[in-house]
């Protein structure tokens, strides 16, 4: 879990991947409730797809200022 923090806290800098997650933690909790254990899986894997691309994002921008640096 410490290794994956500071991915989480790059992705949470973006107010719309706070919306998204949010979204899809809320989703994930009907499903849950419902007793739909499968579909709330779905759609834990569906977020964490999403969220690969800001975070390379962000590990090119941080690479590209780390280059710069004398």
């Amino acid at each position: 879990m410490r290794r994956t923090r500071r991915y989480e806290l790059a992705l949470m800098s973006e107010r719309a991947n706070v919306d998204a997650t949010i979204g899809s933690k809320d989703g994930m909790i009907r499903r849950l409730r419902k007793g739909d254990l499968e579909a709330s899986c779905v759609l834990l894997r569906q977020r964490l797809m999403d969220a690969r691309e800001p975070i390379i994002e962000w590990l090119g921008k941080r690479q590209r200022l780390l280059v710069r640096s004398p």
